[in-house]
């Protein structure tokens, strides 16, 4: 048996309300269809092998680089983001995540896909408390959106071939649209359900993370977020 992570961003960014497991996948960015053509993939090439899809929500804690990015900009004095950070979307621990993956190994059902998720929350909610962990001020105001995807598209047409472009489009709609999610379904059919149900049980990991990379240099435009400048207006 062969359990596969895959991530819920195969739904795509354009959905509105909560997002049932039944939706089928509407995949935008590259990113999104790569993960959904490892799916098809591995069901055409499986052979004789048990193959079990969980589709995890949104991660958080240490030795993430989107997150990394946003604490330097909110460290180095302000953070601007699409709606001020309130978007919200289904966070998930890694440890939940891997109560979910075990589950799938020995309840799930072959040639089944599961989705996995934890606790809705906002991108501020959990900027805010790391700021405050950290004893530094959470400076997060608003940028419209369309402003934002002109800033994308013209940092992406300036980026050279083979060179990371931050912020992206994906980037933008991630971090900007609402991706909340219903796995009802999956929890009941794997007997599973998140023991961590709040940021506050998983900050810390994120904090003492993002400091001991403090004495590291940041990557040329690592510290360029979706702000367009560093005054708040």
């Amino acid at each position: 048996r062969l359990v596969h992570l895959s991530t819920t961003a195969v739904y795509g960014p354009d959905h509105v309300g909560r997002i049932p497991e039944t939706a089928g996948p509407r995949p935008v960015h590259a990113y999104e269809k790569l993960k959904l053509r490892e799916e098809a993939w591995l069901r055409l090439n499986r052979a004789d092998l048990e193959v079990v899809v969980v589709r995890a929500a949104a991660g958080f804690g240490g030795h993430d680089p989107i997150l990394e990015r946003l604490l330097r900009q909110l460290r180095a004095g302000s953070l601007r983001l699409v709606k001020g950070g309130r978007a919200e979307r289904t966070f998930l621990a890694g440890p939940d995540l891997g109560r979910a993956l075990y589950a799938a190994a020995v309840r799930g059902r072959s040639g089944a896909t599961y989705l996995a998720g934890g606790f809705d929350g906002t991108w501020r909610d959990l900027l805010t408390m790391a700021a405050a962990v950290m004893g530094i001020p959470a400076r997060i105001s608003s940028i419209p959106y369309d402003l934002a995807y002109i800033d994308a598209a013209v940092r992406w047409l300036r980026t050279r071939g083979g060179q990371e472009c931050w912020p992206n489009h994906y980037g933008l709609d991630m971090l900007a649209k609402n991706h909340v999610y219903d796995d009802s379904s999956s929890r009941r059919d794997l007997s599973w359900s998140p023991q961590v149900g709040s940021f506050d049980e998983g900050v810390m990991e994120l904090v003492n993370w993002f400091q001991q990379r403090r004495h590291l240099a940041p990557a040329p435009g690592a510290e360029e977020t979706l702000a367009i400048s560093p005054q708040d207006t």
